[in-house]
């Protein structure tokens, strides 16, 4: 997987994800009776999913036959999971082990923002990461570092400097620009950062910092065309900053764990809010996980799932204009999709495909009986084809999907 520009499907393979999905076509790959997290009509339901080739071709009921078909199932399938913000340095790990972590458990795209290389190598460390993430199958959005060193205004320097046009020349090979950061420079009005902040923010995919920014100089940074961020910490910030058309990115992580006061806030403006990492060591990686481990903590918190699904799928797809092509399980979209065993606190990756081709097989995902088998006990009796269907005395659609979220007694 090279570095994502642009993450469009080209038009041939949309004409053969039509062809497809009217029988003409054989699917490359039919995931059957799963329970389809819709992130677009806030739902759960039970549904075949078929792709062809890169690209969902059918949702619900797919005609014709299927190269592969994996019975799904009592099992859940997901939107694969989007990291909207993410330094690879903090994690300690290679390009190749940090990508590895992130696709094991259900991240399929991650937005990297690689400043902390960049202070220090300049951006020929920045060239060596891009090379280095060239031959992942993550797909890596990665981020020209815009302000090497932090700020113009102080002498300490990490042992690089950027100049402003080298960072938009840079952003041209690149996916992008990571977090405009220089808030001295901000408050003091200064021509070359402004006009460098505007430039970036009409010219390319950019990544906002707005910390402890309210009032003028929020309105300011704003006014500069940056549409999220990432240092949202209080109920307060987050509501100024979605009242002025700004995507909150919450931070669950190692370093930052905003999330825990701001739950909440995830299913009141859910779509627009955004579950991220920022930082996260190799530890709780590799021994707790990615965006699951976030999925699995806003559940304990609160959080509606589904809500919680969306905040890592189509709320990061959002927030970078992108949600056309990922961030759903729809046809046209992008086949990056994961195979969760639920969605309550104990959900787990078993399956995670990228273009619709598998990339990640979790142990249980290899033999998937018993596990569905366990499932189907879990479920409620009318998400197992018992009782009322609706009507008088039965649940809705959207009733019966959130009942079957709920954890029995004595689940964990």
């Amino acid at each position: 997987m090279v570095v994502v520009r642009d993450p469009r499907p080209e038009a041939r393979e949309l004409v053969a994800a039509a062809r497809a999905a009217l029988g003409l076509e054989e699917l490359d790959l039919l995931v059957r009776g799963a329970y389809v997290v819709d992130v677009w009509a806030r739902d759960v339901k039970r549904q075949d999913v078929g792709v062809k080739g890169r690209v969902i071709a059918c949702v619900g009921s797919c005609r014709g036959r299927a190269r592969r078909v994996i019975d799904a199932d009592g099992l859940f399938l997901a939107p694969g999971f989007v990291e909207a913000h993410i330094h690879v340095e903090s994690s300690f790990l290679s390009p190749s082990e940090f990508s590895r972590q992130l696709v094991t458990h259900g991240t399929t795209a991650a937005f990297v923002d690689v400043h902390e290389v960049g202070n220090v190598m300049g951006l020929r460390g920045v060239a060596a990461l891009a090379r280095a993430f060239g031959a992942v199958r993550l797909k890596v959005f990665l981020l020209a570092p815009p302000n090497v060193p932090p700020s113009r205004k102080v002498d300490d320097q990490g042992g690089a400097s950027i100049p402003y046009g080298e960072v938009l020349e840079a952003a041209r090979g690149l996916s992008g620009i990571g977090e405009v950061m220089d808030l001295q420079s901000l408050a003091e009005g200064d021509e070359e950062f402004l006009s460098f902040a505007a430039q970036a923010s009409t010219s390319f995919t950019v990544q906002g910092h707005m910390a402890g920014l309210k009032g003028p100089e929020l309105d300011a940074y704003v006014s500069l065309g940056i549409r999220n961020d990432h240092e949202v910490v209080s109920p307060e910030e987050l509501e100024e900053r979605i009242s002025r058309g700004v995507f909150p990115f919450v931070r669950y992580g190692s370093s930052w764990r905003d999330l825990d006061r701001l739950s909440q806030l995830v299913s009141r403006h859910s779509p627009l809010v955004s579950i991220v990492a920022d930082d996260i060591h190799a530890l709780h990686l590799v021994a707790e996980g990615h965006l699951d481990r976030a999925l699995r903590r806003a559940v304990e918190l609160g959080v509606d799932p589904v809500d919680a699904v969306r905040a890592v799928t189509l709320a990061p797809a959002m927030a970078y204009g992108f949600e056309a092509w990922m961030g759903s399980i729809a046809p046209g979209r992008l086949a990056d999709i994961v195979l969760l065993s639920g969605l309550d606190r104990g959900l787990s990756v078993l399956r995670t495909f990228i273009d619709g081709s598998e990339a990640v097989c979790n142990g249980a995902g290899a033999d998937l009986s018993a596990l569905k088998r366990h499932r189907q006990g879990l479920l409620h009796p009318l998400a197992r084809g018992q009782g009322p269907r609706g009507g008088r005395g039965g649940l809705g659609q959207a009733d019966r999907a959130r009942q079957r979220l709920k954890p029995n007694k004595g689940e964990g």
